[in-house]
């Protein structure tokens, strides 16, 4: 998201669940917060707050969608003090499908996600 109104509906900024499919282009940008956890899933995802001040860079290319899930407890994106788990998929019918998966393993229990997750990039 480039820009926040701040109104109250934005992801980032309030823990809003947020599903956006564009049928032209192809882009995704998936948001579901569960617990502790946020689940992000998008494509060309160039950066998300990661801690008050701290930007973590997430490169991608053209037609690369991402799944992450981020440790934001109480709080929402802005809030994010941890990645816990990263994966990179090649089109969008998969990337919605892990979003949806990843969100009912934190949902069921079947994620542990207490001690986090080491990314490599």
């Amino acid at each position: 998201m480039d820009h926040c109104s701040d109104s109250g509906s934005c992801s980032t900024h309030y823990r809003n669940d947020l599903r956006h499919i564009d049928p032209v282009d192809g882009s995704i940008y998936l948001v579901s917060y569960s617990g502790s956890y946020a689940v992000v899933t998008g494509s060309n995802v160039r950066s998300v707050p990661v801690a008050p001040g701290g930007v973590i860079g997430l490169r991608s290319v053209v037609g690369e969608f991402q799944t992450i899930i981020y440790q934001v407890d109480e709080g929402a994106l802005c809030d994010a003090t941890h990645v816990r788990w990263r994966q990179v998929h090649n089109s969008p019918k998969n990337a919605t499908a892990a979003h949806d998966m990843v969100v009912g393993g934190i949902i069921s229990g079947m994620l542990d996600l207490k001690d986090g997750y080491k990314i490599g990039w």
